[in-house]
């Protein structure tokens, strides 16, 4: 491959200009990325500011070989990428929440907004997903399913159709495709770690990071309006993680901690003592806690009443704060109806705390 960073080559300049008519709009906006090798055909593929590539003539269907000339230097191999699918996708979601990355990058795309107008006029009910990301659904629904396939989008579409309309459009299918397409890479993207997820476990209220496995469940839905991830029980839909924003692995810092820690001054081996003893009674906790909730013949108990178990038998090597960490952990290993029932046990007095 000649870009080892993404799974795909991108677009040549012939390509991208079938597939997205205002190329110059698309890389205005940020919705494209080009990638070359300035200077000669040896050098290493790298970004080209959006800024550099303005004059140059797009529908020009140049010869293989033949250079494009940026800001000054020939620039060989120019491939065009949608954002999502490019080597440097994860550096372009960093610090976006979970939805304005999805709203920017999946329903905002320069082919999905290309096929708009057409859309519109064959599923009129779809207008929401243009202005908010919102499902294409007759309710209008705020739900995403993050692992919807074609078929899946197109009879969504096909939903809020006339009465009399009839089957699937091939524009309606096409959309449907892209949209798939991107919202897989998002996901492909988490569930690989270039891109990490940060929000709020609804159930205990800690915030944390949000585990790569999480990504690969097939009945979570992204909530366009608030970043929340959200599981449909019955009915309803139930936020599980809310206010989720995306954030480069730490890796730097990482290593800073580790070329810190080389050179520090040894612990005392009282406090290296203490330190694995905390550490060995988290991992404990973490372990009980998980064999308590996942057995069906114990009834789900309240926070409190499984911290008072917890106090007695390490009393002097676990805090709350901890306590609270490993049951979040515990809760995200259970089953969808374990989670809800540990979660939020009930019926407790008014003055529980869950």
């Amino acid at each position: 491959m000649l870009f080892e960073k993404t799974r795909n080559n991108g677009w040549t300049l012939a390509e991208a200009a079938q597939h997205v008519p205002d190329i110059r709009r698309g890389l205005t906006r940020e919705r494209l990325r080009v990638w070359g090798r300035l200077g000669s055909k040896d050098a290493s593929p790298s970004l080209i500011p959006a800024s550099a590539l303005l004059d140059l003539n797009f529908s020009a269907r140049m010869a293989a070989g033949d250079p494009a000339i940026v800001a000054g230097q020939p620039a060989f191999d120019l491939r065009i990428f949608p954002t999502l699918i490019s080597p440097s996708a994860a550096e372009h979601l960093n610090g976006l929440s979970l939805a304005d990355a999805f709203r920017r990058y999946v329903i905002w795309d320069c082919e999905v907004s290309a096929m708009e107008q057409r859309i519109l006029g064959i599923s009129v009910g779809s207008w929401m997903m243009f202005i908010d990301g919102r499902f294409p659904s007759a309710e209008g629904r705020p739900f995403w399913p993050l692992h919807a396939n074609v078929n899946t989008i197109v009879f969504a579409f096909m939903s809020t159709h006339p009465p009399t309309s009839g089957g699937p459009r091939e524009e309606e299918i096409t959309t449907a495709r892209v949209l798939a397409e991107r919202v897989a890479a998002l996901i492909d993207l988490l569930t690989r770690g270039e891109i990490e997820a940060f929000g709020t476990f609804a159930a205990t209220g800690v915030e944390g990071a949000i585990g790569r496995g999480q990504w690969v469940r097939k009945d979570i839905c992204l909530d366009v309006r608030n970043s929340d991830i959200c599981e449909k029980r019955h009915t309803e839909y139930v936020a599980t993680w809310t206010g989720i924003r995306l954030q480069l692995p730490n890796r730097r810092q990482s290593q800073d901690h580790l070329v810190a820690a080389e050179f520090a001054p040894r612990e005392p081996v009282k406090a290296k003592k203490q330190i694995q003893a905390k550490n060995k009674s988290k991992q404990e906790c973490s372990a009980w806690l998980i064999s308590t909730m996942s057995n069906p013949a114990v009834a789900p108990r309240s926070r409190d009443a499984l911290w008072a178990d917890a106090r007695k038998t390490w009393p002097h090597t676990l805090s709350r704060r901890e306590f609270d960490w490993c049951r979040a952990e515990a809760l995200q290993s259970l089953n969808e109806q374990q989670r809800y029932s540990w979660g939020r046990p009930g019926p407790k007095p008014k003055s529980s705390q869950f």
